[in-house]
């Protein structure tokens, strides 16, 4: 998957498409379809506090960044 990137004001660039997580409450299929999306090519997660979720996304992204061996990284 290609997706455009945007610059932002502190002059790094990000994603134009993200993942969105809003009302993703349960944490097998949450995890399953991270995991999906990250194999697909998504770079940009979308989560907030007011979701609920962002311990699950968080702890996820965490794990499939160790998993990569220094392939993926948090930017």
């Amino acid at each position: 998957m290609s997706v455009k990137n945007i610059k932002l004001s502190n002059g790094l660039e990000m994603p134009m498409l993200g993942y969105g997580t809003y009302d993703a409450l349960n944490e097998a299929e949450l995890v399953a379809a991270i995991r999906a999306a990250v194999d697909a090519g998504y770079r940009h997660f979308d989560c907030a506090y007011f979701y609920g979720n962002e311990h699950v996304v968080g702890k996820t992204l965490h794990e499939i960044i160790a998993e990569s061996n220094g392939k993926l990284t948090r930017a």
